[in-house]
């Protein structure tokens, strides 16, 4: 498929790339976030939502270790504000707005957002899906698996995820 190709050499969406346990650039898609907040904002343009919600936290805009820019730079609340604003430009000069809305807007960590949403879902954030792989279980190894993991911790609330290995932290 043409998105396939597109993101090709990537973790998350080529299989001959071999998932880590830790940071690595082939963990970036390239602009994803850009692309599939846009289809999102445009399905909200069309049954007059006026906020898109994603899922980024403060983690992900943390400093990579070798260049100090953000991990996913597409999670940054920079990023979201500026591309909220030029969709809103680009729909009528802003007739209509939409808000991109995510929790690192609110600076919360992985753990913070975790913890807030166990206090309005309870155990039902264990149907949740972190892991890089499609198995029937979580994969306890790819660094989505470990952040999961480190995120419950950090929040203490007991990891019920179901995983093929336990995550080393």
């Amino acid at each position: 498929s043409f998105m396939k190709k597109l993101w090709r050499g990537t973790q998350l969406t080529d299989e001959n790339v071999e998932v880590e346990s830790k940071y690595t650039p082939t963990v970036v898609v390239p602009i994803r976030n850009a692309i599939l907040l846009t289809i999102a904002a445009a399905y909200a343009y069309m049954i007059d939502a006026e906020k898109v919600i994603y899922g980024a936290h403060l983690d992900d805009n943390l400093p990579r270790q070798d260049t100090y820019e953000p991990i996913y730079p597409d999670c940054s609340p920079e990023f979201q504000y500026v591309l909220q604003t030029a969709l809103n430009l680009g729909y009528f000069r802003g007739r209509r707005r939409v808000e991109i809305w995510s929790p690192a807007r609110e600076l919360w960590t992985k753990a913070e957002n975790l913890r807030r949403a166990f206090e309005v879902i309870g155990e039902t954030i264990y149907n949740t899906w972190s892991c890089y792989l499609s198995g029937k279980k979580h994969c306890g190894r790819c660094e989505s698996c470990i952040n999961r993991h480190k995120a419950f911790i950090q929040a203490k609330i007991v990891d019920k995820t179901e995983y093929e290995n336990t995550p080393q932290i």
